[in-house]
């Protein structure tokens, strides 16, 4: 699974999983660390607190030689 392709399956997730119950929180963590290949900790930071999307590239043209 691409990096992309993680990263929307967690903003469809991430919303679902803090509204659940601790029963169902625990059914989509299960799903979500099978489907990415995450560990349990680290996705379940993920799922709790999204991270920003990543600032477009600044692209400075290189000086001319």
């Amino acid at each position: 699974m691409s990096y992309r392709s993680k990263r929307e399956l967690l903003a469809q997730v991430a919303p679902r999983y803090q509204q659940a119950s601790h029963v169902q929180k625990s059914v989509i963590l299960d799903e979500f660390v099978a489907a990415t290949g995450y560990a349990r900790k680290y996705a379940i930071r993920l799922l709790t607190r999204p991270p920003l999307p990543a600032p477009p590239q600044i692209r400075r043209p290189r000086a001319p030689l």
